[in-house]
């Protein structure tokens, strides 16, 4: 886990917020909120740029795809844009927020949560 590939570690995070998402709405629905945050975000956080979606319900294809770009941008950076997504999805959540954050912990796993730690984000 130590080497793990910055790309790896965020594209765990947007497929884990699209699964904890789906569980109350649907995939396609947290596809399209996903979709929404990176358009909203993606000027503040250029990271954003390197996310592919696939909103077409193809099942060949994974739904969250993150390039290699990645990899060539800072931790720090990367941390920024995981905060502001995960700040996207549970804000309007008003008295679920925390159990949504919980859960998206469980779902992420204490070797990525630690990953994330290290970029700045703060759950």
């Amino acid at each position: 886990m130590a080497g793990t590939k910055n790309s790896l570690v965020f594209e765990k995070v947007l497929d884990t917020l699209v699964d904890v998402s789906a569980r109350n709405t649907s995939t396609s629905y947290a596809l399209l909120t996903l979709d929404t945050a990176i358009g909203r975000l993606k000027k503040l956080h250029k990271v954003l740029n390197n996310v592919e979606l696939n909103t077409s319900g193809s099942s060949s294809l994974k739904p969250v795809r993150v390039l290699s770009g990645v990899d060539l941008v800072s931790q720090e950076e990367i941390g920024k844009a995981i905060s502001a997504l995960i700040d996207f999805f549970a804000s309007p959540l008003g008295a679920e927020k925390e159990s949504f954050l919980v859960e998206f912990k469980g779902y992420l796993g204490k070797e990525y949560l630690i990953k994330i730690q290290n970029m700045g984000v703060n759950i």
